[in-house]
């Protein structure tokens, strides 16, 4: 009898090389997709942020501007008479001079060298 002979066919096996290769390049691009966008959004709240401290600035250069106006004596003596308050200057004999003193010579001071027991 006669043995039948097979015909091979050729199978094209994907090599594991360019699937390894193939997997790396994903994994990479995917990657840098990802640290595209979280810098793109890094970036979004920089931008907010310093939008909010130009703000903060501007108020508070605007409350400083308040405040000199409210603290000149101009100002000041308008709020006085508006509400009935007579401020004097202090008479000579109720102000109270103090006298600064050296405060080097009284304190304890060491003499000779430093001795271990």
């Amino acid at each position: 009898m006669k043995t039948r002979t097979r015909k091979t066919m050729a199978v094209k096996v994907f090599p594991g090389a360019f699937a390894s290769l193939l997997l790396l390049a994903t994994v990479l691009s995917l990657g840098y997709l990802w640290l595209g966008s979280r810098c793109d959004n890094l970036g979004r709240q920089i931008s907010s942020l310093e939008k909010q401290l130009d703000q903060k600035q501007r108020e508070v250069l605007n409350e400083k501007f308040k405040w000199s106006n409210m603290t000149s004596t101009l100002q000041i003596e308008k709020l006085l008479q508006k509400h009935g308050i007579e401020m004097t200057w202090p008479s000579e004999e109720s102000v109270v001079r103090l006298r600064r003193t050296d405060t080097h010579l009284q304190l304890a001071q060491a003499t000779g060298g430093v001795v271990n027991d």
